[in-house]
Order: C-alpha cells, then sequence, then structure tokens
C-alpha cells in the first residue's frame, strides 16, 4: 500500500505540472469535487471548450517537439479551424464521444457513474473496482451522442461503497511500457505495462485521444492539501516537474531560462534607466516595434510569493483586460481593464482579491480578453 501511494504521489506530481507549465492548456480537463465520503459521492468536473492547441513556435507542430524545444505548448478557447491551421495547430471541436479513466482511493466495493452531462448526451456509464484495487469509469454511446462543448460543468456523479485512501485520477502514458516517471501504475492490473494502462483517456468524435490534465486529489485528511506533490507533502512541483525544486519560467516562459524583465517590464529589453512610472527615459533603449500577435507570457516567477509580474502584448488599439479566477471558476480580480496602446505591457499580481484580502495557496488562473481574443493561463500562489 505505501509503495503505491509513493507512486500516486509522484504521478500526481507529473499531472499537476501538466496544468502549470509544458503542454499547460490542454483541449480536455477533469477535476475531482465535492467528495462527500460518508454518503459514497463525488462529482466529476470537465472542461471541453472548442478552440486550438499549438506551440509558441509555429515550427513545432505537436506537444513532444515543442517541449523538447524548450517552447510552450498553448491552449487558445474560441479560435476557428481555419485559425489554427494557420498557426500550424491541433483544432478541436469542443465534442468528447467517449471517456475512460481510473481512479486510485476507491478500493473498496464498488462505484458507478450517473447524470451530468454525460448522460445528457446519451451516453452510457459503467464503472468496477478491480482486484488491484483501482477504479475504472468508462463512458461510451451506442447512438453516437457526445457531450457538448463546456467549461468547468459536471460530467457524472459518481457513488462509491467506500474510500481508503486520496482520491486521485493519476495521469500517465504507458505506450512505451513501464517508466517510473510516467507509467508506474499497471491500472488494468494485467500481465503488462501498456496502452491499457493510460490514463485518462478522453476521445473525440472520430475515436482519437484528447490529450487531458487533471485536478489535484481528494485527500483523505481533510487537513492536507495536494498543492501538486501528493496528499501531505507541502513541497510543490517547479516547472521543471521537480518536487521542492528550484527551476522557475523566467519572464518569457521559458523554464530555466534567463531572460528577465528591464526596469520598464519588457521581457529581455535592454532599457536601463526608467522614470518613477517605469517609463523608459533611455532613449537609445525604448523598443519601438510592435507586436505581431495576440498573446499573453506565462507569468514570473512562477511559482511565486508575494507577487508574480504577468506581460502581456496589444496587437492594436481595442479594449483589453486581464482578470484573475480561481479554478472554480470564481473571479478573484481585475488586474487591468481599459484601452490599450499597441506594443508590450505589464501588470503584477500581488495575490490579493477585489477586496484586498489576501488569497488562499493554490492554484489559479489569469484571462487575457483583447477585442475578440482570449487566452488563459495557470500560475501557482505559494505561501
Amino acid at each position: 500500500m505505501e509503495k503505491i501511494v509513493k507512486k500516486i504521489k509522484m504521478l500526481m506530481n507529473f499531472c499537476i505540472l501538466n496544468i502549470i507549465v509544458g503542454v499547460a492548456f490542454t483541449q480536455v480537463s477533469l477535476e475531482i469535487k465535492n467528495v462527500d465520503r460518508s454518503a459514497g459521492t463525488l462529482d466529476i468536473y470537465m472542461t471541453n471548450e472548442a478552440g486550438c492547441s499549438y506551440c509558441s513556435n509555429p515550427s513545432n507542430n505537436t506537444p513532444e517537439s515543442c517541449n523538447l524545444t524548450g517552447n510552450n505548448w498553448l491552449f487558445t478557447a474560441g479560435m476557428t479551424d481555419a485559425e489554427c491551421q494557420a498557426q500550424t495547430g491541433q483544432y478541436f471541436n469542443g465534442l468528447v464521444s467517449g471517456f475512460q479513466f481510473f481512479l486510485t482511493g476507491l478500493m473498496e466495493g464498488t462505484v458507478s457513474g450517473a447524470g451530468g452531462s454525460a448522460a445528457d448526451a446519451g451516453l452510457f456509464i459503467d464503472g468496477n473496482i478491480n482486484s488491484a484495487g483501482y477504479a475504472t469509469l468508462i463512458g461510451f454511446s451506442m447512438t453516437g451522442g457526445s457531450v457538448p462543448a463546456g467549461n468547468d460543468l459536471l460530467l457524472t456523479t459518481l457513488t462509491f461503497t467506500g474510500a481508503s485512501g486520496d482520491i486521485c485520477i493519476p495521469v500517465q502514458d504507458c505506450s512505451n511500457g513501464q517508466d517510473d516517471q510516467i507509467c508506474s501504475l499497471n491500472l488494468n492490473n494485467d500481465t503488462s505495462y501498456n496502452n491499457s494502462d493510460n490514463n485518462p483517456v478522453m476521445s473525440d468524435t472520430s475515436g482519437s485521444s484528447i490529450i487531458t490534465s487533471v485536478g489535484p486529489c481528494n485527500c483523505s485528511d481533510a487537513s492536507q492539501t495536494d498543492l501538486g506533490c501528493g496528499c501531505g507533502e507541502t513541497a510543490v512541483p517547479d516547472c521543471a516537474g521537480v518536487c521542492g525544486g528550484t527551476a522557475v519560467n523566467d519572464c518569457a516562459g521559458v523554464c530555466g531560462g534567463t531572460a528577465v524583465n528591464d526596469c520598464a517590464g519588457v521581457c529581455g529589453g535592454t532599457c536601463t534607466a526608467c522614470d518613477g512610472d517605469g517609463i523608459c527615459s533611455d532613449a537609445l533603449s525604448v523598443d519601438t516595434s510592435l507586436p505581431n500577435d495576440f498573446r499573453v507570457a506565462q507569468n514570473y516567477p512562477n511559482p511565486f510569493n508575494p507577487t508574480t509580474r504577468i506581460n502581456f502584448y496589444v496587437e492594436k488599439i481595442e479594449e483589453t483586460s486581464l482578470i484573475v479566477y480561481d479554478l472554480a471558476g470564481n473571479e478573484i480580480k481585475i488586474l487591468t481593464s481599459g484601452v490599450y496602446q499597441p506594443g508590450e505591457h505589464s501588470v503584477v499580481w500581488d495575490a490579493t482579491n477585489y477586496k484586498g484580502e489576501p488569497v488562499s495557496s493554490g492554484m489559479y488562473i489569469y484571462k487575457y480578453v483583447s477585442g475578440i481574443n482570449t487566452m488563459s493561463k495557470k500560475m501557482l500562489y505559494m505561501k
């Protein structure tokens, strides 16, 4: 049992990291909510917005090549198929036609799923617990039904007869066999580590697998919170995936990179003299070039305490906003809102809400909107 728990913590480090860096903004995300161990129920929520997955460097058109070259694999909701092709990205229409995922911690009795958007779409839901103690939930349609695109909506409610540990949805890829980092659990409980142990598996309308991330575990000890390294762990994963590590994204969003903001807040800028308002007064070092794309940089530092800076780029004069939300979708604070000139701008968040009160440790989403364009990223605040 102790060995399994250690493996789960390692895998949860990997899957929480997927939310923060690397293939951070996946086409689909799952999160365990509203766990009632006494009643034997929990909810699985899903976000599956239509949009485009693409690399910050368009010459890399797969998550693997993008990450290997030190770039960021991004997902922007609302992009059209044509816009996605122009970005050499992978378009997702938001429809989910089937799923299978394992959960840990429900090691006793039976498990079943009902209700939610899966049932509304006509998906048949079946659950079981194998002899190794891993619960499986399968959803599929006999009539071609699909769960429509949505943002943080109830997928299904699970009913279980017993829980005996931290409840998690481990993320692993076993296509290349056993690997202590990304494939250490024999979830299917057969004689080998193979694709049947991949988790979670979400399918689009063509039957292809959808890149999916998951939220934190539900800890059996209510006083504990999973910050990315497992329940009971005070460390958090750095941008390289090392629990308790010190690597951070630089201002350009590169893990372990060396780019820094100059005194005017420009990432990689060369301004050496600024006035009291942070405006560059060194005429020779002012960058007069304008961006030719819509984007927002990864916050820096990340994880952070007590403040972090977010750089964003405005392509043309238009209404622009940058807003922080918690993982439940609640608005925490409007960092900026107004009409901006084309160019690079930045804001600083001091980890407070709109009332000026300190927020809790954990993951937050910042959403950048400029005109009709929208882009979201996640950041980790650690007290």
